[in-house]
């Protein structure tokens, strides 16, 4: 019911807070409300692409323009495109936006508790691998 959503939105903001105080606060996750947060979450599990590439790494590419500009200026990132497949000229262009390092790690953590079994199982690999790189980093320094 309606408490269980309030709980969900409590249990959302605590992650995206934690995220950004992980993080030295340089993420723009901060201003995210609870849709914005489900939203997110729900493009990722459907059009995302979650992998760790010198560091984490989250990608949404979709042909609706719409929905990357707004999730670009969302997350204070840049919207790419449009592009073309260059295999089959009858598709559509597509655009994409990616985050990189501690804004992909902080969207992780934030939107983790939403994500279905298999894009939570690559969210915590990712996540693992990147803990283990700045543990690395903190010793070498």
């Amino acid at each position: 019911g309606s408490r269980e959503r309030d709980g969900q939105a409590e249990d959302w903001q605590g992650r995206f807070q934690q995220a950004g105080e992980v993080l030295g606060g340089q993420v723009v996750l901060e201003m995210l409300t609870s849709l914005d947060i489900g939203k997110l979450a729900g493009l990722i599990e459907g059009e995302g692409h979650i992998c760790f590439y010198r560091g984490p790494r989250v990608q949404i590419q979709m042909t609706d323009r719409d929905i990357i500009e707004w999730i670009a200026k969302t997350l204070g990132v840049n919207c790419n495109g449009p592009y073309a497949d260059k295999r089959e000229s009858i598709r559509k262009p597509f655009w994409s936006v990616t985050l990189a390092g501690s804004k992909a790690a902080g969207l992780l953590m934030t939107v983790w508790s939403l994500l279905g079994t298999r894009r939570k199982k690559q969210a915590e690999q990712t996540l693992a691998k990147w803990r283990q790189q700045k543990t690395r980093l903190a010793h070498a320094a």
